[in-house]
């Protein structure tokens, strides 16, 4: 038995779907803490030629958990312009 445990990010990899392909259980593990300077709230998107950073900016408290993170869904509308 294969079991997979990874922490949730904005925008996941695609590796991430094989990952989960792959297993015969998966865990998000969204209890762990909220880490100010891991990409849990930011991710780089490749365009031809660069890279743009999309960053949702969030308001975390000290030892706070991933899955009770809050972000500004205006900002998140703007991420999805900027994919499409």
């Amino acid at each position: 038995m294969i079991c997979s445990i990874h922490q949730p990010n904005y925008i996941p990899y695609l590796w991430l779907f094989n990952k989960i392909k792959q297993s015969d259980v998966f865990v998000f593990y969204d209890i762990a803490q909220y880490t100010k300077w891991d990409y849990h709230n930011r991710n780089k998107i490749k365009w031809s030629n660069w890279e743009i950073l999309l960053s949702l900016p969030v308001s975390v408290n000290l030892w706070q958990e991933i899955k009770d993170v809050k972000f500004d869904n205006k900002v998140l509308k703007k991420h999805i312009q900027t994919i499409e």
